[in-house]
């Protein structure tokens, strides 16, 4: 509670410096709690963002920061998360109660924050991405079983595509950099799925153009972290195509 102080009582520029620190700070602390603590705490700062619309930004980082803390077991009641079988968001009772609270409550919760309504000038509404909130729900999303992270990839990666199709270019720069970091976060064997993605949500007029910015970000981005399988054993490299 007195690391979220700070958060909540914000009220000049020269006091952000402090509600960083903060909020690194409650990042920290996520990282040592337990289940009960972490829940309730998660489920608090959900519960009062709205409510206080002033501190939007420095909630929403407080958020991300303990989401990216998540540290517990979770077990979805699925036996197809050993098969690798995709899962479904139906059986709602099975699991632990790790995994009943994520996929029940804070998952759904969250995923209202990754678009924001915005109003311009001329009273026209436009939806823009929260990339901080994107990132930050690939990283748990990456921490569950492998069929429940490939059931719930799709709907981010889409979420994120159609954030390109906004008129504001820094919105779409915005968008496009998130998608990239998504690609070189998972492996390349989800690539297809990206690209899929975009080609539904960008399809004619200037999202032509915006969908081949996006690509060769991508591309450019999994080529500077990309490092090709090494090859030990000569029976391996014998099975190779060339």
């Amino acid at each position: 509670p007195l690391a979220m102080h700070p958060v909540y009582e914000i009220k000049s520029k020269s006091e952000e410096a402090y509600v960083v620190e903060a909020i690194a700070t409650i990042g920290e602390i996520a990282k040592k709690l337990p289940w009960g603590k972490y829940n309730g705490t998660l489920q608090t700062l959900l519960n009062n963002l709205t409510r206080y619309p002033d501190q939007e930004r420095f909630l929403i980082a407080t958020m991300c920061a303990i989401i990216d803390a998540f540290h517990f077991d979770v077990d979805t009641g699925n036996s197809s998360d050993d098969s690798g079988t995709a899962a479904t968001d139906e059986e709602s009772t099975k699991g632990n109660g790790v995994w009943r609270s994520l996929n029940n409550r804070i998952i759904p919760k969250v995923e209202t924050f990754l678009v924001k309504e915005k109003i311009d000038k001329h009273g026209s509404k436009s939806k823009c991405l929260r990339s901080s909130v994107a990132l930050a729900l690939m990283k748990l999303f990456q921490k569950l079983p492998i069929a429940t992270f490939e059931a719930k990839l799709p709907k981010l990666v889409t979420v994120v595509c159609n954030g390109m199709q906004n008129k504001d270019s820094d919105e779409r720069d915005t968008a496009r950099d998130t998608i990239s970091k998504m690609a070189v976060s998972i492996d390349l064997k989800y690539l297809p799925l990206i690209l899929s993605s975009l080609s539904v949500s960008l399809c004619e007029g200037y999202k032509l153009h915006v969908r081949s910015a996006a690509l060769h970000s991508i591309l450019v981005s999994i080529s500077k972290s990309y490092a090709s399988p090494v090859i030990h054993a000569d029976k391996e490299a014998m099975s190779l195509p060339f």
